[in-house]
């Protein structure tokens, strides 16, 4: 850690950060060891011209015109009035072209916030002038630095904190503002005041962020490092991915499911067919949310975190995230309810959950991930319990409170894997071989999920029908349309059905017309006897193994 010595704007590096921590170099030279100093620290919005490390190590001449120079000095100077001889200011004292030393800083700027005398806030933008908030000489509902990504743990880890106007003028303290500062921000008070934010909800401090910004999208996962109390390694052009492994390290660390409740915004949807949801479902919605913003709505989940110990460990893995959840069957044999262990909302009783579909025999991807489901016992006239129930216990019927009126039979405690984008395995898909006698391949539906040129038809994930080919057979037109049979927790065997199709007709409204054939019957179906029989087809699938994969076989015997 280098600090700045107030008085003789020199930049001196410390090592540690017990008691006994040292000053072991003065620019080039060796000193004798002293114990770390009291500090003051700052925390502001960077601007245009601010003053480096190595600006700092350069020709103090030309560092002397840069704007920022002006702020160091009137830094120095407040904490020299306080009494104070060492600074530490982000911008001069740490060596950004040093990717270990900034890694190292970033993972311990919580703590060296944390470890300051006194931290001053300077709102650059706010003036006297200016509206204010709440208080006629509180300016900071204008300030750009309520915004950044930053200053979040710059104002909830050091215990004294003052605010500065433009003009270096003292605004008054934490203290002294603490509703505004939590009405502004959204932080509550209990982690303003110093409270131990591990037994905070991992959705309540993630809520704090949601509406802030950081220049570069990697450091919306960094700058919550140390409100986690999480280190690990910075990888600048990672993008979206360093929100998802920040989560996956919160994950190993904490038995708090309200980490998975959190919502986002609608989709946009590209495609206006019945595989409209393709994009969607490749893209993903894991049980991991891609975005501090995804948190907005999650305010209303307990502000303090009750994990029940009985509860087997969530584990990040290659297949997804596996999770223990109390799950309920919905009217699709695809699609399940889930409760998360997280009180939510004002009533006793009610839990947050999850929609989620079945892709797999015991894997899953979130479904609706645009709602924060509540779920609760009722009594008969419709009142929720508010002696609850236990998510780690199954229950016979619980309700959906925001829709009345339906509920979910035999919860069930399953462990499940819940995929993310990358995770989601493909079905097996429909290889078609036509036969070579007068048999050939018009059209198929929908052609998106269609390769041309090893003729198999491949979808995203496993439905009840999944698509139809168009066949020429001889001078006669027929339609096979293709699926899955499912029961409630597995994919089961593929099924074909042959249906009428004329050249007049369109090929997805026959695929949108044809039922779902009941599984007890064959794998070999005709729509209509005399028609099959007229063009002397017939046609069967059959799941095999393809070097390794597992495949569906469509074969066509032509009489």
């Amino acid at each position: 850690m280098r600090l700045l010595h107030t008085t003789k704007l020199k930049i001196e590096e410390f090592i540690g950060r017990r008691s006994d921590a040292v000053l072991v170099r003065e620019g080039r030279d060796a000193v004798p060891e002293y114990t770390v100093p009291r500090y003051a620290i700052l925390s502001h919005t960077w601007e245009e011209e601010e003053v480096s490390f190595q600006d700092w190590q350069g020709r103090m001449d030309s560092t002397k015109r840069k704007k920022g120079y002006a702020k160091i000095l009137k830094s120095c100077e407040r904490a020299r009035q306080d009494g104070y001889d060492w600074i530490w200011i982000d911008t001069c004292c740490i060596d950004k072209t040093s990717s270990a030393e900034l890694s190292e800083a970033i993972n311990s700027m919580f703590q060296w916030y944390r470890d300051s005398d006194v931290c001053y806030v300077y709102l650059s933008d706010a003036t006297g002038t200016q509206p204010v908030y709440i208080e006629d000489d509180w300016p900071s509902a204008v300030s750009r630095w309520y915004s950044r990504g930053w200053t979040l743990q710059e104002v909830i880890a050091p215990a004294q904190v003052r605010f500065l106007r433009r003009d270096w003028t003292d605004v008054g303290s934490k203290e002294d503002h603490l509703d505004a500062i939590s009405t502004i921000t959204g932080i509550d008070i209990y982690a303003l005041k110093g409270g131990d934010l591990s037994r905070m909800s991992v959705a309540r401090r993630f809520k704090w962020l949601a509406r802030r910004e950081t220049t570069r999208i990697e450091d919306m996962a960094y700058c919550m490092l140390g409100i986690f109390d999480i280190n690990m390694p910075l990888l600048y052009g990672e993008g979206t991915k360093a929100f998802i492994r920040l989560q996956e390290e919160i994950i190993n660390t904490t038995e708090d499911q309200s980490i998975f409740a959190w919502a986002g915004s609608k989709p946009k949807v590209h495609n206006k067919n019945i595989w409209k949801d393709f994009d969607l479902i490749l893209s993903g919605y894991g049980i991991i949310a891609e975005s501090p913003s995804q948190f907005e709505r999650s305010a209303s989940v307990a502000m303090f975190a009750r994990p029940q110990p009985s509860r087997p460990h969530t584990v990040v893995t290659r297949h997804g995230t596996r999770v223990h959840l109390l799950m309920g069957q919905s009217v699709s044999n695809d699609d399940f309810m889930a409760v998360l262990d997280c009180q939510i909302g004002s009533t006793p009783g009610v839990f947050a959950g999850i929609d989620l579909r079945r892709i797999a025999k015991n894997r899953f991807i979130r479904l609706n991930h645009t709602h924060i489901f509540r779920f609760a016992r009722c009594g008969l006239n419709g009142e929720v319990l508010i002696e609850g129930f236990d998510p780690t216990e199954e229950q016979k019927e619980l309700v959906e409170l925001d829709s009345p009126g339906i509920s979910y039979k035999d919860w069930k405690l399953k462990e499940v894997y819940i995929a993310q984008s990358n995770l989601i395995p493909l079905p097996p898909g429909f290889w078609v071989l036509p036969s070579e006698q007068g048999m050939s391949i018009e059209s198929v539906y929908p052609p998106e999920i269609w390769d041309t040129a090893a003729n198999i038809l491949q979808p995203p994930v496993a439905r009840a029908k999944i698509g139809a080919v168009g066949l020429r057979v001889r001078t006669m037109s027929i339609a096979l349309v293709l699926g899955y049979y499912s029961n409630s927790w597995y994919i089961d065997q593929p099924w074909c059905k042959l249906c009428s199709y004329s050249g007049e007709d369109r090929l997805s409204d026959v695929f949108a017309a044809c039922e779902v054939p009941s599984q007890e019957r064959s794998t070999i179906h005709q729509s209509r006897k005399d028609y099959s029989k007229l063009a002397g087809l017939k046609v069967s699938v059959r799941r095999s193994y393809v070097s390794s994969v597992p495949m569906n076989i469509v074969q066509f015997h032509v009489k």
